[in-house]
């Protein structure tokens, strides 16, 4: 196989700790509950900008010499995390980090968690739309709601408690009522771990009395008509 067909995984790194060993130590770990599906040769690093001071993006990669599994207990003390939220990791160890010529940006700030591209496409694309084959579906639906007068706030950052926040894609204030509108990229939303963690945000939103609604890709993109007279319906301030 030739190196620009390998297969990659995306991975994320969730602190300054992970990137701190990926560079002294040459490793990564990744919850097993997240164990990727799929077999891969290579792992590029997103550096989420929840974390980094600044827009999120891959510039990282590495091939993969060899994985183990590991305990929380060990992960704990190798990074030292006092309370590691999950039970147990796969370690990986890994050959030179390589850095790309350009790094790839994530423009729209879309949440990123793992996903499956091949180092050709990785070395190709300059944004994480381009990297995903991802439509602009947000500024789609900006426009909607421009032509519906909606006033709105894009990426909104909502703080759950000190170390929990969430970003939303436009964040509606209507008359008491608060409500979040989510753009789905028909991709990065059909991964089971996406999925999962939607779920979680949605429920902290509800508790937090948010109205959540959701957008898929195929509707926004083939159904505008019918997109914007959801829109119009559930923004109506009539609806309470």
């Amino acid at each position: 196989m030739k190196m620009k067909d390998k297969k990659v995984l995306v991975g994320v790194i969730t602190g300054s700790a992970d990137l701190s060993h990926l560079f002294s130590k040459g490793i990564y770990r990744i919850p097993i509950e997240f164990e990727p599906a799929q077999d891969f040769e290579i792992i590029a690093f997103y550096e989420s900008s929840n974390i980094f001071d600044f827009k999120g993006k891959i510039q990282y990669y590495a091939s993969v010499k060899n994985v183990e599994y590991v305990s929380a207990k060990e992960i704990s003390k190798e990074f030292d995390i006092k309370d590691p939220q999950h039970k147990d990791y796969l370690l990986y160890s890994l050959g030179k980090i390589m850095k790309l010529e350009e790094p790839i940006i994530n423009n729209e700030k879309m949440r990123i968690s793992f996903y499956y591209t091949t180092l050709k496409k990785i070395k190709e694309s300059s944004t994480i739309n381009q990297l995903f084959n991802i439509p602009a579906i947000e500024e789609i639906v900006k426009v909607m709601l421009d032509e519906l007068n909606i006033d709105y706030k894009r990426e909104y950052i909502l703080r759950i408690n000190k170390e929990k926040f969430y970003r939303l894609d436009f964040a509606i204030f209507i008359n008491n009522r608060k409500i979040d509108i989510e753009c789905d990229g028909e991709k990065w939303h059909s991964i089971k771990a996406q999925r999962q963690k939607d779920r979680v945000r949605d429920n902290d939103l509800i508790s937090f009395d948010w109205e959540v609604i959701r957008l898929k890709e195929k509707f926004i993109i083939n159904k505008k008509s019918e997109c914007i007279e959801l829109l119009k319906r559930k923004l109506s301030s009539s609806c309470y």
